[in-house]
């Protein structure tokens, strides 16, 4: 079940890795960018809406594989992370 002790750790959780990510070499996001460009290339996005796909990826599998949150399964996150949407991550 989400509840909002949850989402707030989850929020604080996202917040640690953007700040990990933005120190990660610039390559990284590029080779993202360009798969998701071969992949949907009639799908238009800014390089924000990129960057914000590129975290929320990064997130799902750092939340799989960490030991904190792993027992949290794929469609509770999903559920998470349209809440922490909702709330404005």
């Amino acid at each position: 079940m989400i509840n909002d002790l949850l989402i707030e750790e989850l929020r604080d959780e996202y917040d640690r890795l953007v700040q990990k990510m933005k120190f990660r070499h610039p390559s990284y996001f590029d080779e993202y960018q360009t798969a998701m460009l071969e992949i949907y290339p009639d799908e238009v996005k800014s390089d924000e809406e990129y960057w914000k796909d590129f975290y929320l990826m990064a997130f799902k599998i750092e939340l799989r594989k960490g030991e904190i949150f792993s027992y949290l399964t794929s469609e509770q996150v999903e559920e998470a992370l349209i809440m922490m949407e909702n709330k404005n991550i």
